[in-house]
């Protein structure tokens, strides 16, 4: 189970032309590419599926996603993986423009899995996209 809150999820994942710019964190600043990944070093993009929390504006709403994209690991041809988190429709609609630019996307599963929104720990609406 993984609760988003902070880190390189709260940042946009910028696509180019010719690259992906991750959100730097920590010392990526520091470094030469401050978290671009050209097209040519990426070897595979997979989407690794989990159960996933979510906090809405009120405290007592909760999303909670099962079987959903979690997050996206981006692995490159020197062995390096970058990962970086964000919700599940985000990284569905990711995946979709990187399928458009020809890329092949590994993914488990279809779509966001399955939504159940709790309000007052009552579940209030359950779907599967």
């Amino acid at each position: 189970m993984e609760y988003i809150k902070a880190g390189r999820n709260v940042r946009p994942i910028l696509i180019f032309e010719n690259g992906i710019l991750l959100p730097p964190i920590y010392f990526d600043h520091l470094r030469p590419g401050k978290g671009f990944i050209n097209f040519n070093d990426i070897k595979t993009i997979n989407i690794e599926r989990i159960s996933v929390i979510s906090e809405n504006q009120s405290k007592n709403v909760v999303y909670l996603w099962r079987n959903a994209p979690g997050y996206i690991v981006i692995v490159l041809h020197n062995g390096k993986k970058m990962r970086c988190y964000k919700t599940p429709t985000r990284i569905n609609s990711i995946s979709t423009v990187l399928l458009k630019m020809g890329f092949q996307v590994n993914d488990d599963g279809i779509g966001t899995g399955t939504e159940i929104l709790y309000e007052n720990k009552i579940i209030i609406k359950t779907r599967t996209i």
